[in-house]
């Protein structure tokens, strides 16, 4: 068995973390703008644990669930899509939950 070294653990620790905060309201809010306030730090960090910025992009963003949110996260994103790397596909993810979250309410 492959043991993590320990930059892969921290981040492991850290990923988890964020999103066991992110499951409460508060929660989402602070761990939304945690990863606002520290994104570049984030991307330079921990580029080479790719397992983990899925897991931390979806894990903070997929429960929200209103178009100001949606709106704000889509703008946050729009000039550095790039910066996403290997979290790309989970940022859509969490566009789509987040719309099916919206939709939901809407019923």
């Amino acid at each position: 068995m492959k043991r993590k070294s320990s930059s892969e653990a921290v981040v492991s620790t850290q990923s988890t973390g964020g999103r066991s905060i992110a499951q409460t309201a508060l929660g989402a809010e602070v761990s939304w703008e945690f990863m606002k306030s520290n994104w570049k730090t984030m991307g330079e960090r921990f580029s080479n644990a790719l397992f983990a910025v899925d897991a931390y992009i979806s894990g903070v963003l997929s429960n929200f669930a209103t178009e100001e949110k949606l709106n704000e996260i889509e703008d946050f994103f729009s000039n550095q899509t790039e910066t996403l790397g290997a979290g790309l596909a989970a940022y859509r993810s969490a566009l789509q939950s987040i719309n099916a979250n919206i939709a939901w309410l809407e019923r």
